[in-house]
């Protein structure tokens, strides 16, 4: 398996506490801000698992805010339209408004390792540690 996972989130300060304990974890982080540049990354390399904003800009130019971002790039995943790298790749969510998160939809979409509040990064990150960094290198 691999050892990095993809951050999609508009607000990089929101991940800053979790890339550095999960480094020491020896897993890499990639981070990206927009459902364009999650779908470029998920064409481009094979992730452990991705996490996912719910409300994301379209763009990387900051763009309108789509408050199903996270749920459009978890559908191109799942169809196949990115490319077989992350067709099964877990994911959990991380939203500030758990609320407006269809939870159904996404358990239904499969793979899904949770879906977790941003106030409490360190939840996340302990499922993260567990979930990557015990499994041997591909």
């Amino acid at each position: 398996m691999h050892r990095t996972i993809l951050i999609v989130e508009d607000r990089i300060s929101e991940v800053t506490s979790i890339c550095p304990a999960l480094k020491n974890h020896g897993i890499d982080c990639v981070v990206v801000s927009s459902v364009d540049d999650a779908k470029s990354e998920l064409t481009r390399l094979s992730f452990a698992v991705v996490i996912l904003d719910w409300t994301l800009p379209s763009h990387n130019s900051g763009g309108v805010i789509d408050t199903e971002g996270g749920m459009k790039v978890l559908k191109a995943m799942r169809s196949g339209c990115l490319g077989a790298l992350n067709l099964s790749t877990s994911v959990a969510v991380f939203s500030k408004q758990l609320s407006g998160v269809d939870a159904d939809e996404v358990h239904k979409l499969g793979h899904c390792i949770g879906i977790y509040p941003k106030g409490r990064p360190w939840q996340l990150t302990k499922v993260l540690i567990s979930q990557v960094s015990e499994a041997p290198y591909e």
